[in-house]
């Protein structure tokens, strides 16, 4: 009788992932705290990961890598900021830097980062009349990196 109430227990916190998992992609560790908030046991929490690893519907480097993509070309973030919101979704170091690695292989030599902080400058700067400290301030709070934030600031200057 136990048996069985586990199996049910298993099922449960099984379509609890993947009904989650259809809203958005979740890191492996947003899983596992959203099952045990829900009231699963840790054992079998743990095996629907395994189980959902192995089946492809977790994989916490690729989505590091699609929330790099949307935060960097959709949202301007720099790459302090995103390593910082990845950590908070619970993906390790190694994944995000797996991650960047693999967008930089894709993008060859191109610098997004760089191409980002200035379309975010030039975002930024439309409405208001141009002040340098500002600029890279603003920059700076977005996640970029000095060279990309003289760059863009240089950039914007020339034209």
């Amino acid at each position: 009788m136990e048996m069985m109430t586990r199996n049910k227990e298993a099922e449960k916190a099984y379509n609890a992932a993947i009904r989650l998992l259809g809203f958005r992609g979740y890191s492996r560790r947003e899983l596992i705290n959203k099952l045990a908030e829900k009231g699963h046991e840790n054992e079998i929490i743990d095996n629907i990961i395994l189980i959902l690893e192995e089946d492809g519907y977790i994989d916490d480097m690729k989505l590091a890598v699609q929330f790099i993509e949307g935060k960097r070309d959709r949202k301007n973030y720099g790459r302090r900021v995103i390593e910082q919101k990845l950590s908070q979704k619970g993906i390790s170091k190694d994944d995000i830097h797996l991650a960047y690695a693999q967008l930089a292989a894709d993008e060859g030599e191109q610098n997004p980062e760089a191409d980002a902080a200035a379309r975010a400058l030039a975002k930024w700067a439309r409405n208001r009349d141009f002040d340098r400290q500002k600029a890279y301030a603003f920059l700076a709070r977005r996640g970029y990196s000095y060279e990309d934030i003289s760059r863009a600031i240089g950039e914007y200057k020339e034209d």
